[in-house]
């Protein structure tokens, strides 16, 4: 009776060993994942913001405007409302190329301050704060003009979305689970096969030697 009991406790403890490992890692990629759900916003059109604190929302638009060289060159533009006319506090390059490859944008409130956070692979700047008269960099040359607290959480959002991007992590985030069900299915498999070759073995008559 006590070896049966025992056996079953090696096969649920065999047969659950591997969820611990995956475990972490399932949590990391599910909290960035509702990071990005909260803050990130898209379409572009859809975003809201009054970075100007004026009431009104300020205006999000992408922009083509074609080169001599670029059939297609967007620009994310934004505007606020001034005197009955539009004003552009921000124009930067829009990487449109699909939908798990794009620019992904953020605004984030922060101590009365609203931000813009961006990721993409083809903008230097991707954190921007309104300075009175349009949306600024955060950067000061290689520090952040804030304390280092706030900057974490900056960064923090701006990988969350990053990780919805084949530039950001996406592709790693897949071959990481590929890789992980590859070797669970291996050892599932060598699991039940050297359970069942016990089985068999154990049920087997053994033959007596004369």
């Amino acid at each position: 009776m006590i070896k049966k009991i025992l056996l079953v406790l090696c096969l649920l403890f065999l047969f659950y060993a591997p969820f611990p490992i995956i475990e972490p890692i399932r949590v990391y990629y599910d909290g960035k994942e509702a990071i990005a759900k909260k803050y990130e916003c898209y379409p572009v059109e859809s975003c809201k913001a009054d970075f100007n604190g004026d009431g009104k929302a300020d205006i999000f638009t992408i922009a083509d405007e074609p080169n001599e060289v670029f059939k297609h060159y967007y620009y994310l533009k934004i505007y606020v409302e001034e005197n009955n006319q539009k004003k552009e506090i921000l124009k930067i390059r829009y990487d449109l190329f699909r939908d798990n490859s794009r620019t992904h944008i953020a605004i984030v409130e922060r101590y009365d301050q609203k931000e813009l956070i961006i990721f993409d692979p083809i903008n230097k700047e991707q954190f921007f704060i309104w300075d009175g008269s349009r949306l600024s960099p955060l950067w000061n040359g290689k520090e952040l003009s804030f304390e280092n607290e706030r900057a974490i959480n900056e960064r923090w959002i701006s990988q969350a979305m990053g990780l919805g991007d084949v530039e950001g992590g996406l592709i790693e985030k897949k071959a990481i689970f590929t890789m992980l069900w590859c070797l669970f299915g291996l050892y599932y498999f060598v699991l039940s096969g050297s359970i069942g070759l016990f089985l068999y073995y154990s049920k087997t008559p053994k033959i007596k030697m004369i």
